[in-house]
């Protein structure tokens, strides 16, 4: 989650960026590149995650603001 929130995933732009990867592109919807954000709400996947926590409110949650999310700081406790 650290790394989420500090946005240092390894997620597909990033490793375009480093040059490791030609496509951004989602592996699972192929509907949007894969950014953090993406990957935890953007992508059918993050979204399923968060309806299985019951936890729909943090859709849209940007990733730097997620460990303040009230929602995130209840469930976690």
């Amino acid at each position: 989650m650290w790394l989420l929130v500090h946005q240092q995933i390894q997620c597909r732009t990033v490793l375009q960026r480093k040059r490791i990867l030609h496509d951004p592109l989602c592996e699972v919807c192929h509907v949007e590149d894969e950014t953090p954000e993406h990957t935890i709400s953007g992508c059918v996947l993050g979204k399923l995650f968060w309806e299985k926590l019951n936890m729909s409110q943090m859709l849209g949650t940007e990733t730097k603001k997620l460990a303040h999310h009230q929602a995130y700081r209840e469930n976690s406790q």
